[in-house]
């Protein structure tokens, strides 16, 4: 069984790690492993017994509001993402249509007739 002590321990150590990301979507891979681990952790050896610790809710609380901005940190880079990934395929077909067009046509000059 985990005590209090440890408990929030873990929660503070989740705390630490979301409020020390650089932003970098890469080291959110990373992050989000790290965090999983203490989450399960904590999930594998939490009793009910031990929950009526008001310091243990606090920081419960803080760990899933700074989950909750790390979240919706990622979707708003992934957004951001696709959007410049959608930009960048019809920068591609516009590429295309243009060199299409200008290998299908065909210039008569007039003097030569």
């Amino acid at each position: 069984m985990i005590d209090k002590d440890n408990r929030i321990k873990l929660l503070e150590k989740i705390i630490e790690n979301l409020n020390n990301w650089d932003g970098n979507i890469e080291s959110a891979i990373d992050l989000a492993e790290k965090n999983n681990e203490i989450l399960e952790e904590i999930r594998q050896n939490n009793t009910i017994e031990n929950v009526d610790s008001s310091l243990y809710e606090k920081k419960l609380i803080e760990a899933i509001e700074q989950l909750r901005d790390f979240i919706s940190s990622l979707n708003s880079s992934r957004d951001l993402l696709l959007e410049e990934n959608k930009q960048l395929n019809l920068k591609d077909k516009v590429l295309k249509n243009y060199i299409t067009q200008v290998d299908d046509t065909v210039f008569i000059d007039k003097d030569i007739l």
